[in-house]
């Protein structure tokens, strides 16, 4: 598939070929008798050994006839070779397949502006003979714990390498990595020392007036109307000056190593002070901390407090248990499943990905898995997603980034689906199936004004109906009258990548008001991302809702995007035809006749009849039979306290051969 309505074969022989036979054939748009080699799509190269055929189409090709190709042979004249179409064809979108082993070569690093307390700017270059531009590089320094980081920069060749430790000198060697994985023989080099925590991060460094003496103060938030000030320096500190002064609750006045909070360690080197205030403190007058000096005695030394204080709660505390595993996987989007545990609750997760590269920021919560859809993806394609776990303080995971290669799907069926149970011909009433033969008058695809493209795919020789950016679809076909009397249960298989339920609704007709029942409909749920769901609906979920399935015309399929604001998906659709699943006829015996109860139910569920109860099923609603009861009685009291909550069906069968079916609900 070239692309959406676009398809291609491609045809090529170690020796010429003279031509394709006149007997080659195909489906276009759903209709036979296209002969390939009159398509205006039809190439055959100078040297005879390719034959191309672009096919236009809206459903793809069906190949229904032997692939003969003609060939000269020895002595003059031609011969006709016959070839089998293969069976399991799948028109999806074809990739180049190459390898590439040639390394990128390390151009250039950089470090950008000035380092912060735990990141660093880097520039980086470097090329490649395929991959343009390289935006993965490895960085590894020994002496710091850093062995085979993978870091990702923009187009630019921007990047930021995060996680690490304040104040300690760096030495990093950096290659780069190639899309194939292959990583430069050369390297280049970069030395930085990280700075200090400051502002948000709560420390900083301040330094006496004669340039000699330093202390390192933070100034934190402990929590809510909780503050702190600790103050530490190398040589011992003998006390603070009674001259240090600080606002509390907005009120100036208040000595620091007056108030309650205030404590200084036996060693003398570490001073802090807790201040219960319901704003932050403003410290308005110096630091003057005392020391000892040498003969005897104290001097006192000032610090000017930083004007940059900003009273946040400090964190140091990287993220730890981080993982990455990928979820649902559809041809336009991935979900990937993140999970990371912090000392605060907010993790800040970024993926990268593609060769730009693209890169998406979403918040989680510390020790809730994460679901992270990335869109906009291409089908059938490989994607590396590069995934970076760090809290709000820009503390990153030791084990960040994590690397998952992830391949998008086609967004097709692979396999056609068989009905589980093949019923006689006379028990079923077909809309649409292979298996059986359709109603008369069918109209897959009627003009009701709806933004729905219908049309028909083959799958494993298999027609199957695909309804893309459903909002609602139907289809019609001669009225069938009665259905109540003959049928019991309405079947449909639906696959989708992306749909979360639909509603599928039976069109009635009420002849003597000559106009239509109002509708109603049943919802199908759940639905399984990427394979095959199949639901046997017994028709008393509609008889219940005031449906009389007397004269049924039409079938409604409506899907999420029938809601406003909601994306339109696609779907897939086989298998819908009712049935009857009895060893005999029946008919469904009114209310008056068979009396049910209570439902909803918890413990014990009563069933009574005016005639004797022969047998009574219960089945789950994929139609499985779960419990079956011998009666032969008026009433049966049926212990269905073991079952799990949920929907249920069941059928009550009289001994005089009439049936009852309904719905129950278990609480």
């Amino acid at each position: 598939m070239i692309s959406d309505g676009n398809y291609q074969i491609k045809i090529e022989s170690d020796v010429p070929m003279t031509n394709l036979s006149p007997g080659c054939y195909c489906y276009i748009n759903g209709n036979p008798g296209n002969q390939l080699i009159s398509l205006p799509g039809y190439v055959r190269s100078s040297d005879g050994k390719t034959i191309t055929i672009d096919i236009p189409s809206t459903s793809a090709p069906n190949l229904y006839t032997p692939l003969f190709i003609l060939f000269e042979q020895e002595g003059g004249g031609e011969i006709e070779k016959t070839f089998d179409w293969p069976s399991d064809i799948i028109w999806g979108q074809c990739s180049s397949v190459s390898t590439d082993n040639t390394p990128p070569v390390m151009v250039s690093a950089s470090v950008v502006g000035t380092p912060a307390y735990n990141s660093v700017n880097l520039l980086l270059s470097a090329t490649d003979d395929i991959t343009d531009p390289v935006t993965k590089f490895i960085v590894n320094d020994e002496t710091n714990g850093i062995t085979d980081k993978v870091i990702v920069a923009d187009a630019s060749g921007n990047a930021t390498l995060s996680g690490l430790t304040p104040e300690t000198t760096y030495h990093l060697i950096i290659k780069a990595k190639d899309a194939a994985g292959n990583v430069s023989e050369n390297y280049k080099t970069v030395e930085f020392t990280t700075g200090v925590l400051i502002g948000n991060y709560c420390q900083t460094t301040i330094t006496a007036t004669d340039n000699v003496t330093t202390v390192r103060l933070s100034c934190q938030m402990i929590s809510d109307g909780n503050y702190q000030i600790k103050i530490e320096s190398d040589v011992s500190m003998t006390n603070l000056s009674p001259g240090c002064y600080c606002y509390i609750n907005g009120n100036p006045g208040n000595q620091l190593i007056s108030l309650p909070g205030y404590v200084r360690s036996s060693d003398g080197k570490t001073i802090t002070i807790d201040i219960p205030s319901t704003s932050a403190p403003n410290l308005y007058t110096p630091l003057f901390i005392l020391f000892e000096q040498e003969g005897g005695g104290e001097i006192e030394k000032t610090f000017d407090w930083p004007s940059d204080i900003i009273w946040g709660q400090c964190d140091t505390e990287a993220p730890t248990s981080f993982t990455a595993d990928v979820g649902i996987v559809t041809s336009t989007s991935v979900e990937l499943l993140l999970y990371a545990v912090d000392n605060r609750s907010v993790i800040v997760y970024t993926v990268s990905y593609g060769s730009e590269p693209t890169i998406v920021t979403q918040n989680g919560t510390s020790g809730t898995q994460k679901s992270f859809v990335i869109t906009g993806l291409i089908p059938e394609t490989t994607y590396t997603f590069s995934i970076e776990a760090k809290d709000q303080f820009n503390n990153e995971a030791s084990n960040s980034p994590i690397e998952l290669e992830v391949t998008t799907t086609n967004g097709i069926p692979s396999t056609a689906l068989t009905p589980a149970h093949i019923w006689p011909a006379g028990k079923v009433i077909s809309i649409y199936s292979d298996v059986y033969t359709s109603v008369t008058g069918l109209n897959l695809n009627p003009d009701w004004g709806q933004s729905t493209s219908q049309s028909e795919i083959q799958v494993n020789g298999n027609n199957i109906l695909k309804y893309e950016n459903l909002d609602y679809q139907g289809i019609e076909f001669d009225h069938i009258h009665p259905i109540s009397s003959k049928m019991n249960h309405l079947h449909i298989d639906i696959w989708t990548e992306n749909e979360t339920f639909l509603q599928l609704y039976p069109i009635c007709w009420d002849a003597e008001e000559s106009a239509n029942e109002p509708e109603k409909y049943i919802t199908l749920f759940p639905l399984n991302i990427g394979e095959w769901n199949s639901f046997d609906i017994p028709l008393t979920d509609f008889t219940s809702q005031g449906l009389t399935m007397e004269d049924v015309y039409q079938i409604k399929i409506v899907g999420s995007g029938n809601t406003p604001g909601e994306t339109k998906k696609t779907v897939y659709i086989d298998n819908l035809y009712f049935y009857n699943d009895l060893s005999n006829s029946f008919s469904n015996l009114s209310v008056d006749e068979v009396i049910c109860y209570p439902n909803p139910v918890k413990d014990l569920f009563v069933v009574k009849a005016k005639s004797e109860i022969g047998q009574i099923i219960i089945r789950n609603m994929k139609g499985q039979s779960i419990k079956n009861i011998s009666v032969n009685g008026l009433e049966k009291k049926v212990d269905v306290t073991n079952l799990p909550a949920g929907d249920y069906t069941f059928t009550v069968k009289l001994l005089n051969g009439h049936v009852f079916n309904g719905k129950l609900v278990k609480q």
